[in-house]
């Protein structure tokens, strides 16, 4: 293999492009970037890609090479962010498969194509149904009552469903999370208002239990305690901390409503 300067401009353009695409992959179902850096470190391994500078942002990802004595960059949106760690692992197969030589980089675009439109192992009702049921158990660790329960359940079933298909057209979360949100809380409270269940902050809590940024926070964590990914770290961590601070006015409206 010839040294990086004497590597084709075209084949080289081609290995970067494709390990870029497959590592926003893994940051769009929700992967960590240690798992999204490792993704692009295995394709472009093939054709020894070695002298490269790239940026991990939450927001876009920033790749600088040298190609025929100029440098690139390649600036790509990440997009949406959403919770998949199925086809996160599915992704980190391929590209291993890629490195191993069993899957040429030519066709690595066809493979996350693939992968995306895949048959989801769970189908949208099982996601629906455990939001609904972690919104009626965290009701009832609080010793809700069973009205409490019930009203919370319906609420966070509803709330998910939109949710869902907010996702499937690329919305971005923090939209996601206020609009199901206020749907959630809302039709929380307006049960409550109207004399059922238990009129408690916990209850309103519950109904949007689902939406609580739990993947993000851990991803976060673990990126910002690698020195490597310090910055995009931080952007999970401030991004998780604004959906709570949403998700904190929408009960703080919904709870006003109720005593209203």
């Amino acid at each position: 293999m010839p040294p990086y300067e004497k590597i084709n401009s075209e084949v080289l353009s081609v290995s970067i492009e494709s390990a870029l695409n497959a590592a926003l992959k893994v940051l769009h179902f929700g992967g960590s970037t240690v798992m999204a850096d490792r993704t692009f470190r295995n394709i472009v391994s093939v054709d020894k890609v070695t002298k490269f500078d790239i940026m991990w942002r939450l927001d876009n990802l920033v790749v600088s090479y040298d190609s025929d004595g100029h440098t690139k960059t390649i600036l790509k949106s990440v997009g949406s962010v959403g919770t998949n760690l199925i086809l996160v692992s599915k992704v980190i197969e391929m590209s291993e498969a890629v490195r191993d030589g069993k899957v040429k980089v030519s066709e690595v675009d066809d493979e996350l194509l693939k992968i995306s439109e895949s048959t989801p192992i769970h189908s949208h009702f099982i996601f629906i149904l455990v939001a609904g049921l972690a919104a009626a158990f965290y009701s009832l660790f609080h010793h809700g009552s069973i009205e409490s329960v019930l009203i919370v359940f319906a609420s966070a079933v509803i709330g998910q469903t939109v949710r869902l298909q907010l996702q499937a057209r690329d919305i971005r979360d923090s939209h996601i999370t206020f609009i199901c949100g206020l749907l959630s809380a809302g039709i929380a409270s307006i049960f409550l208002h109207l004399g059922y269940g238990q009129v408690e902050i916990q209850t309103l809590i519950a109904s949007l239990i689902y939406l609580v940024p739990g993947l993000l926070m851990i991803n976060g964590f673990v990126d910002f305690t690698k020195q490597r990914y310090i910055f995009i770290g931080l952007q999970r961590m401030l991004n998780a901390l604004f959906l709570f601070i949403i998700l904190a006015f929408v009960i703080v409206t919904a709870y006003t409503f109720i005593k209203f």
